[in-house]
């Protein structure tokens, strides 16, 4: 993983080509599992890895090389949302086995007294074919912490968003009350709120720091009635986002003036903007990314409001 960079300018997730990390993370995958297939939790017998005839997953708080404590599945729970509905989320105690829904692709993650994993961006269907099968593992962090402020309209009807700026890593959560505590890997944090039934972004917080030694405030605030907040999305296909930002402009055009991105970061497969405070009214959004199209969107920025764009883009045709 990167080191962590300032949330002032580009941050960035350094990752290898597609191919390479893929073979890396199934190789690691293998070979620590065969390590603590041999090492069950105290009182817990080794776990079969198929359930009625049909291959099992299971996930398992492995830990970082250099970590002292004990492999113990125990109060840990493991997240599962598949990436074709980011809206669902399925939840397990972990190191039990248990069957997915459907075949496919997941977003995982593990969360824990203190600790929570990086997220896995691939799970393999089929690991657990007879025996002890394959444990799917992803090592814990020291876990940060975020908390939402009791003025903020948050509600069992509205869909939280947390991004992690500095690690490849977000996760949803419905309405969490305001005393109810949040785990994130630690870093600067920025979070939406979205209408679960109309699937659109109703705020923006500001930046807040999730921190292992204190709790991180999210507060959603209006923008002023001339102003607004403006979050961008943009989906890169075909394209495997590396460690290198150079190159990589989210801008904003409003009558002439040009305004880069107040907050740029990425993953492997996506790039986000956000400013705050822009003048309502006329405005083009313009991206440039090496390797892939470039694109652009007019929008009118309404006032007192968050205005959120989805974009997509491409490798250049042949």
């Amino acid at each position: 993983m990167p080191g962590r960079r300032g949330y002032s300018g580009k941050v960035q997730e350094a990752r290898g080509p597609f191919l390479a990390s893929c073979t890396i993370r199934l190789v690691s995958a293998f070979l620590t599992a065969l390590v603590f297939a041999a090492l069950p939790s105290e009182g817990q017998e080794p776990a079969e890895g198929v359930i009625g005839g049909h291959p099992a997953l299971a996930f398992w708080p492995a830990q970082t090389p250099d970590a002292t404590r004990p492999l113990d599945p125990r109060g840990f729970t493991v997240h599962l949302i598949p990436d074709a509905d980011q809206s669902i989320e399925l939840t397990k105690p972990a190191g039990e086995w248990f069957l997915l829904d459907a075949p496919g692709f997941y977003r995982t993650f593990l969360e824990g007294p203190g600790l929570i994993s990086r997220e896995l961006g691939l799970v393999m269907w089929g690991l657990g074919h007879g025996g002890l099968g394959l444990k799917m593992l992803s090592p814990v962090i020291e876990a940060g912490r975020v908390i939402v402020d009791a003025r903020s309209p948050v509600g069992p009807d509205r869909l939280m968003t947390l991004y992690s700026v500095t690690q490849p890593f977000f996760r949803n959560t419905r309405g969490p009350a305001a005393d109810v505590t949040v785990q994130m890997p630690p870093g600067p944090v920025l979070a939406l709120l979205g209408e679960t039934g109309s699937g659109t972004w109703v705020a923006m917080s500001r930046m807040v720091e999730a921190r292992s030694d204190g709790t991180g405030v999210i507060t959603f605030r209006r923008p002023a009635e001339a102003t607004a907040d403006l979050f961008v999305r943009v989906a890169v296909h075909g394209v495997r986002l590396d460690e290198c930002t150079d190159g990589i402009s989210v801008a904003l055009d409003t009558g002439g003036a040009c305004t880069e991105a107040a907050l740029l970061f990425h993953d492997r497969r996506t790039i986000y903007a956000a400013w705050w405070s822009l003048p309502a009214g006329p405005a083009v959004v313009r991206v440039a990314c090496p390797g892939v199209r470039g694109v652009e969107k007019a929008t009118v920025l309404p006032g007192a409001e968050l205005q959120a764009l989805g974009l997509e883009t491409g490798p250049p045709p042949r």
